[in-house]
């Protein structure tokens, strides 16, 4: 989308002060930047919050598979 810096912005905002949720946020940067290790980054977020599906699934955007 043309507009997705400005929504992921406008989402940062919003999900302040949530850390899962700013990681989704952030996810999404680094997919729109395809910068690979910030992605991986987010995988480790989510495994240390204990969100093991957004792990799994971050993982996957990375083009791996979950174990």
């Amino acid at each position: 989308s043309p507009h997705a810096r400005d929504r992921l912005a406008e989402a940062r905002t919003i999900t302040d002060g949530n850390p899962v949720a700013g990681t989704i946020v952030e996810r999404a940067q680094a997919l729109l930047d395809k910068d690979h290790d910030r992605l991986l980054a987010t995988k480790d977020a989510f495994d240390k919050a204990g969100c093991h599906y957004q792990s799994a699934r971050t993982l996957v955007l990375t083009g791996g598979s979950p174990e």
